[in-house]
């Protein structure tokens, strides 16, 4: 059967399977994308090419709504696939259905492979991070504002569990978010993370899509497929419903991490402040929280630090009690919020590390007279402190920086 058996044309009426996908589709696709421009990652496995179809339709929607745009001046869908060329033949036969699903749109399909210098790693890291790179390369050059990619509820519950078997924070768990910044110009949509696997596959029948089966995801040397093909099925043997336990865990952590992540964003206003930067580096201050209101905290000064040197704690944007503002959830992450924002990955961060910079800050220790160093933290950043403040000092050679 050809791989698209409408092509360009509309799609029958009786088609619920995928009329139910096109709904699932629909709660987290920001109409907005259509207008700006998308590349598509496709392996062609069943969900990218469900994906890539429910995409093209909304494109083909979007378009036929606004008949006056003209096709050379809409924005591009791009259809991404990247070749490991790990299976031979087998990967190449996936390459050609790519193709020939863009060529029955009338798509453009842009495909990438290894350099042949390039890192011979087949990790699961390596792959992805390979893929990642192209992705944002080609959107890059394409002039793609989002990069999307099929992930589905059931990829959603075995990254939960994947990162509760590894001992993940609470950010951990609220698993992949339908959209998230990557390469600081782009955006990362999810759309299918409310779809199931078996939903996608009905729906591609129906319509007559092929698709293509990765022998390599029986290998249960990788973990994601050990976790799909091994230990969730062994799993629903007692707990029949452990998917949707998983989601469920995800939802109510992420609605817990929103109100954790505005109250961070507040106590960055309140109690961070942005030092000089230069060629060897940069630094950041936190006002302690705990002198609030304090006589230590109202006639603070250090001439030896750099910062505040004079702190009007009247003055400190905080409208919340002062115990939420030395709570070490909250500065946690507000910590983790400022490294995001300044592009210090946290990859080296433990939770040893994260609690020992919380307790630097909540800390009332106003009887310090100089500056002095508290020590170092993964990359090379040095922690200093004065009697009101706890300063950061972030190299440029560190591999955090």
């Amino acid at each position: 059967m050809h791989p698209t058996t409408w092509g360009n044309g509309p799609m029958p009426s009786d088609t619920p399977q995928w009329q139910t996908l096109l709904e699932s589709f629909g709660l987290l696709w920001p109409v907005k994308a259509c207008s700006v421009g998308v590349l598509v990652g496709c392996s062609g496995g069943a969900d990218s090419v469900g994906l890539v179809r429910l995409i093209d339709h909304a494109f083909r929607k979007a378009e036929a709504t606004s008949p006056a745009k003209r096709p050379a001046t809409a924005p591009p869908l791009i259809i991404a696939h990247f070749n490991h060329r790990l299976r031979a033949s087998e990967s190449d036969a996936d390459e050609r259905l790519v193709r020939d699903l863009a060529d029955s749109l009338n798509r453009t399909c842009i495909v990438g492979t290894p350099p042949p210098e390039g890192d011979a790693s087949c990790d699961e890291s390596s792959l992805r991070n390979m893929r990642r790179r192209f992705f944002v390369k080609t959107a890059r050059h394409q002039g793609c504002r989002y990069i999307a990619t099929a992930h589905t509820a059931g990829d959603q519950a075995e990254t939960v569990l994947h990162h509760v078997l590894r001992g993940t924070g609470s950010q951990g768990l609220t698993g992949m978010q339908p959209a998230t910044p990557i390469a600081e110009d782009f955006v990362v949509l999810r759309p299918l993370l409310a779809s199931q696997r078996e939903q996608i596959r009905a729906a591609m029948s129906e319509i007559g899509q092929t698709w293509r089966e990765d022998a390599s995801n029986q290998d249960s040397r990788y973990t994601r497929n050990w976790l799909r093909n091994d230990v969730m099925p062994l799993i629903r043997t007692r707990l029949p419903q452990v998917n949707d336990s998983l989601l469920r865990l995800s939802a109510n952590q992420s609605m817990t991490q929103d109100l954790l992540a505005m109250l961070a964003d507040q106590w960055l206003t309140a109690f961070h402040q942005d030092g000089p930067r230069d060629d060897t580096g940069f630094t950041s201050f936190f006002r302690k929280p705990s002198l609030v209101g304090s006589a230590v905290g109202r006639n603070a000064v250090d001439r030896n630090a750099v910062g505040w040197n004079t702190v009007d704690w009247n003055a400190v944007d905080w409208n919340h009690d002062l115990a939420l503002a030395v709570h070490p959830a909250v500065i946690t992450c507000a910590c983790q919020t400022l490294f995001a924002r300044k592009s210090i990955p946290r990859g080296e961060m433990s939770q040893t590390h994260w609690i020992r910079l919380a307790n630097w800050i909540r800390s009332d220790s106003a009887q310090i007279q100089n500056r002095i160093s508290r020590g170092h933290l993964p990359g090379h950043i040095e922690v200093f402190e004065t009697s009101h403040q706890i300063e950061l000092a972030v190299p440029n050679n560190s591999p955090h920086s």
